[in-house]
């Protein structure tokens, strides 16, 4: 009897948490890429800053923003 009662929400929690892992990895990987593509704005603003000083401003206050 009492297996039958809690069966159901072991199951249940159990689907639920895998659920969240697998959100949450898909999130954390998004925020990591996020990031990575940030690093390679900020170095693509930041080296080439003697030739056009106005294109560089732009980029950097796009990442700003």
């Amino acid at each position: 009897m009492l297996r039958k009662m809690i069966a159901p929400i072991l199951y249940n929690f159990n689907r639920m948490v895998s659920h969240c892992a697998v959100a949450s990895s898909v999130f954390f990987s998004a925020i990591r890429r996020q990031t990575m593509f940030i690093a390679i704005d900020m170095e693509i603003a930041i080296e080439p800053f003697e030739p056009v000083p106005g294109k560089n401003n732009v980029h950097l206050k796009y990442i700003m923003a």
